[in-house]
């Protein structure tokens, strides 16, 4: 099927598609939320309260994988942290990573 494009639409902008920059609005990122509490999808959180982390690793220290930067903004958790076969809150770092999206 043809798709038709009208004479203004320009598909060669730098512009077109998502941002690509490192914490920038509407980008994502593999955070970890060293929380107390079990925390679910859809909860937003300060990026002051976030670290950036990888997915293989268990150890809060910043030789291990996390990183003592913390990103700018507000941001929204896409997954959940803190669970362990959805009910049982556990206390594992490795269990605080997930990903998040930047919203403001």
């Amino acid at each position: 099927m043809a798709s038709t494009i009208r004479g203004s639409d320009n598909f060669d902008s730098g512009s077109v598609g998502p941002p690509t920059s490192l914490g920038a609005v509407g980008t994502y990122a593999l955070l970890n939320w060293n929380t107390t509490t079990a925390r679910t999808e859809g909860t937003t959180i300060s990026g002051s309260s976030l670290r950036y982390a990888n997915a293989g690793d268990y150890s809060p220290s910043s030789i291990a994988g996390y990183r003592n930067s913390s990103p700018s903004g507000t941001w929204r958790l896409m997954g959940v942290v803190g669970y362990y076969s959805g009910s049982a809150t556990i206390t594992n770092p490795a269990y605080y990573n997930s990903v998040f999206v930047r919203i403001s």
